[in-house]
Order: structure tokens, then C-alpha cells, then sequence
């Protein structure tokens, strides 16, 4: 079985209670990206959250990973590879840091532009 892949989410409040909106997304130190503007719409429900009207499966979970503002998610490998693709194709994430590559291909759109 192949390892899972860590994704953070910034989607609590100051109270370390779940906001259900995402500001940011880490994944694993990877990628790390931010919101555009407004955090977007977080939904999550029995091992699996919903992100860009897409469901996700994850296989555990644990809030206040890091500090009270961040939920960790660890995913099977496609499901991590297809959420970074909704969040890059859904044109409301930008790059923060992370991996010199990663962040190029996420940061340009499918002409290969940079956006």
C-alpha cells in the first residue's frame, strides 16, 4: 500500500473551532498555497471533505496540527494528486512555497502560462 500524503489545511477560527473555509493548503511542505482574495468553502464529513463542489476521501484526520488555525487531512496518493489538481485548475490559489517545480506548474495555467 502506498504511504499517505499529508495535506493541511488553515480552516479554523481563532478558537481553534473549524470555520469551514480554507485560507491556505499545505501540502506536506511541498506546496504551499494561499486563498485569492476570500477564504473558499471547506466541507468535511465522515472521511471525506469537499473542496471546489468535488469530494475528496481521506483516510484520518487531526485538528490544531501545528497550531489551533490548521486541520491535517492524510490522503491516499491519486486523492492528494487530484485536490491539487481542483485547487491549481480552479484559479483561486496562489503560490506561497514550496518545491521550485511544484510551484511552477501550479502557477501556470494550461497554455503554459505564467498567471
Amino acid at each position: 500500500m502506498s504511504r499517505l500524503r499529508r495535506v493541511v489545511f488553515a480552516c479554523n477560527d481563532i478558537h481553534g473551532d473549524f470555520a469551514g473555509r480554507a485560507e491556505a493548503v499545505d501540502f506536506a511542505g511541498a506546496l504551499d498555497i494561499e486563498a485569492r482574495g476570500r477564504a473558499v468553502a471547506l466541507t468535511v464529513e465522515d472521511g471525506r471533505l469537499r473542496i471546489h463542489r468535488r469530494w475528496f476521501a481521506y483516510q484520518r484526520s487531526t485538528a490544531w496540527y501545528g497550531n489551533t488555525s490548521w486541520t491535517a487531512f492524510w490522503l491516499k496518493p491519486i486523492e492528494a494528486k487530484r485536490l491539487m489538481r481542483c485547487l491549481r485548475a480552479s484559479g483561486k490559489w496562489t503560490v506561497d512555497g514550496g518545491r521550485e517545480k511544484l510551484c511552477a506548474w501550479f502557477e501556470r495555467d494550461s497554455f503554459g502560462e505564467r498567471t
